[in-house]
């Protein structure tokens, strides 16, 4: 089963031409500046934000990353709900309560703190997801060895682990379906379960393992890594869009910061909220 929940789509959009590693530094930009913003609403315009770039700039449709969505959506609700019913001011006495949930109290701090991590980490995760949909991992790869100065022996080794997760996940599917069709199955208590993963998972690293060892082989062979400066196939620049497209990046995160201050949603920056 090739199919994962962040995948490329290949098609034509703004995101689509930027330089990856320019669409990086401005998606790590953007991640901190998320990432210190401890106001619920602010993290909510940070978040429309991400919404409206992912329809106009990425040119996704809903239907296309449905499945990332879902787990994004999953995982922020879960975060937002644990804080909110969890976070410290709740368990202190003599502070002002909102409303209970049976003996649980809840405190205008936690309901504030919940919202604003539930909103960062789905912005986030959003933001990993537009990334991951409109790069593909080897002009990835080619810009950061070219444009970053990445050695490539390491850059092209990581990309190559990467490829060969859809081909382990093949692998294993292959394993589990050939012991059904001989009648291998585990018995239905847990650690028959347990003990069967794990013969399952020790052919896949043997399966694994010689795949790597003739990969090792080919590269060898063709002289990878002898030689300090390469060619290269697909050369990677910097264009003045690129540029124009990091500066907007940071023009738009110090507008929205500036608004939101003198609106005066944000009182301050950090990291503990």
């Amino acid at each position: 089963m090739r199919e994962i929940f962040f995948k490329y789509i290949d098609k034509k959009s703004i995101l689509h031409s930027i330089n990856p590693s320019i669409k990086l530094i401005a998606l790590l930009t953007m991640f901190v500046a998320i990432t210190i913003v401890m106001d619920p609403i602010t993290s909510l315009v940070f978040l429309l934000i991400i919404v409206l770039s992912t329809k106009y700039l990425a040119n996704l449709k809903f239907r296309e990353i449905a499945t990332a969505m879902i787990l994004s959506i999953s995982m922020a609700s879960f975060i937002a709900i644990f804080n909110i019913l969890f976070y410290k001011t709740n368990f202190i006495p003599n502070i002002p309560v909102i409303f209970n949930i049976g003996k649980l109290k809840i405190t205008n701090d936690a309901l504030m703190v919940g919202l604003s991590r539930g909103i960062r980490v789905f912005s986030l995760i959003n933001l990993s997801i537009i990334f991951v949909s409109t790069t593909d991992v080897t002009a990835l790869v080619d810009s950061l060895v070219q444009n970053m100065r990445i050695p490539y022996r390491i850059a092209y080794g990581t990309l190559v682990a990467y490829r060969m997760i859809p081909l382990l996940s093949d692998e294993f599917n292959q394993i589990q379906a050939s012991q059904k069709i001989r009648g291998v199955l585990p018995k239905k208590n847990i650690r028959s379960k347990i003990e069967f993963f794990f013969k399952q998972a020790i052919t896949l690293m043997v399966g694994a393992i010689r795949r790597s060892d003739r990969l090792a082989l080919a590269m060898d062979s063709k002289a990878f890594g002898a030689f300090k400066k390469r060619s290269f196939y697909r050369p990677e620049r910097v264009e003045f869009k690129d540029v124009i497209f990091l500066i907007s990046t940071i023009l738009v995160i110090l507008i929205t910061y500036y608004i939101m201050w003198k609106i005066g949603f944000l009182k301050k920056l950090g990291v503990s909220a």
